[in-house]
């Protein structure tokens, strides 16, 4: 029996991406955005952290308010949104329970996880890399082009895991979360670093002024 292969549905892609968001700003975005188009992704789902995964590393304000400037910086983004599973759990670091989550969410679909190429240099690091393998697909954002020798090579030594890898070639903007408290402290301007939304909740609420 032959089958048209018109009928045969590929599996959703679901981009993840996960940070502390704090605050999101138009590079994250741009990021999920470029993820989509690069890789053919059906969505990107943004997970706020409920605590920094790196130790000493303190977030500015709480996970409630870092959750609602996500949703606002989505808002209007078809393909774009925001979730709290993260939050909502209470999970700390880089808890396999998150992707789990996920998962059951969005049944019969591949998971992408979004990470830059800096941090991608070092998965060989992480905890529980193999049962990583297993349940995502790596989707790396190049960060430092000078990087892409090393990138290539991580790619080929999880491949030999039963890894895969898909490398985005596409130019990121120059913002950072770090670099927008600053603005702030100092009483500057960010509206041409985070969506026009989450400028108004940060100033309504001051935010980031300590």
């Amino acid at each position: 029996m032959l089958i048209d292969k018109k009928v045969i549905k590929r599996k959703k892609r679901i981009g993840i991406f996960l940070g502390t968001f704090d605050p999101i700003h138009n590079a994250h975005i741009h990021i999920a955005q470029g993820a989509i188009k690069n890789v053919g992704l059906d969505s990107v789902i943004i997970l706020p952290s409920f605590k920094s995964p790196h130790k000493g590393e303190g977030i500015s304000i709480s996970s409630k308010e870092r959750m609602t400037m996500c949703e606002l910086a989505c808002y209007g983004e078809n393909l774009i949104i925001a979730s709290d599973v993260e939050i909502k759990n209470k999970l700390e670091g880089y808890s396999l329970k998150k992707i789990d989550l996920i998962a059951d969410d969005y049944p019969n679909s591949e998971l992408y996880y979004i990470i830059g190429s800096d941090a991608y240099l070092s998965i060989r690091q992480w905890d529980n890399l193999e049962d990583l393998i297993g349940k995502v697909v790596f989707c790396v954002i190049m960060r430092n082009y000078n990087d892409t020798q090393r990138v290539e090579e991580i790619k080929s030594e999880l491949e030999v895991l039963g890894g895969k890898t898909h490398i985005c070639n596409f130019k990121t903007l120059d913002i950072s979360s770090t670099g927008i408290r600053e603005k702030i402290r100092r009483g500057d301007s960010i509206k041409d670093l985070v969506d026009k939304r989450v400028e108004n909740f940060i100033l309504a609420n001051n935010l980031y002024l300590k």
